[in-house]
């Protein structure tokens, strides 16, 4: 929790994380520390991840827990990347609550090239360690011609930051990488590409849609989702990445929640 170990801006206080990841460890477990996870950063970041400061913060404290902590076995850097930029920088949902798809390239233009950068380091740092990336597992359908071009943006937008991490190519035809060029966000499709050995995918029942209507103002859970055992075949294909489901949960009773749990395990 970088917020409570770097209260203070250059003072680092690990006391709470030596008893916590040390007790763990002592125990035979096997922590995947997350380092930074939605807004996590210290208050001292005034305008959070639109600060200008943010960059040199985050590579000066991942480099700090590498050094304190060599023998971890796998880590997240940065928890769900495109979730963030997308509820921070264009929904406006969490802070510094910008808004729009220029919101939305600001924050990821002065945040993902110091997560790459990260992720590069880390292969010196903690050269037997395995980086787990994490992103929503996600898909969107169309109930009529209508909306159709609304669920292709949405189902390219969803791999457009991980694409951008590992550094692939972007063709200016898919629709969400268009309106990215159309909106002056060319310096953001030549960031350095980072490093993932295990692609985690967080899944919950909300997490496929449809698109009623061309406004994108209707929109409802999808009526007929597909398995979870097929998007996560769909995510393999394009990455070719072991995957691992990061999160999952359902609301309701608790046989709903066992219910699920069941299905989660099988689909898996």
């Amino acid at each position: 929790r970088w917020h409570r170990v770097e209260a203070r801006r250059g003072t680092y206080d690990w006391r709470e994380t030596d008893e916590i990841l040390g007790w763990m460890r002592d125990h035979g477990m096997r922590p995947i520390p997350d380092l930074c996870h939605h807004t996590s950063y210290p208050r001292w970041l005034k305008r959070g991840f639109a600060d200008r400061h943010f960059g040199d913060a985050y590579l000066r404290f991942t480099e700090a827990f590498a050094v304190r902590y060599p023998w971890v076995e796998e880590f997240t850097l940065f928890n769900e990347p495109f979730t963030t930029f997308l509820f921070s920088g264009e929904l406006g949902i969490w802070p510094p609550h910008m808004h729009g798809l220029k919101g939305f390239l600001g924050l990821a233009l002065n945040v993902l090239p110091a997560v790459t950068e990260a992720s590069r380091a880390y292969r010196d740092l903690l050269p037997g360690a395995r980086h787990l990336y994490v992103e929503p597992c996600e898909r969107a359908t169309a109930a009529g011609p209508a909306a159709a071009p609304l669920a292709e943006r949405a189902n390219d937008r969803r791999f457009f930051v991980l694409d951008l991490f590992l550094g692939r190519p972007m063709d200016p035809a898919r629709p969400f990488v268009a309106e990215v060029l159309a909106a002056g966000g060319g310096r953001l499709l030549e960031t350095a590409p980072g490093h993932v050995d295990v692609l985690g995918l967080d899944y919950y029942a909300h997490n496929q849609w449809q698109y009623l209507d061309g406004t994108g103002r209707g929109v409802n859970p999808s009526t007929e989702p597909g398995s979870l055992s097929d998007l996560i075949q769909e995510y393999w294909r394009r990455y070719q990445l072991p995957c691992a489901l990061g999160e999952t949960n359902v609301r309701g009773f608790a046989s709903d929640r066992a219910s699920w749990l069941k299905y989660t395990l099988e689909q898996c």
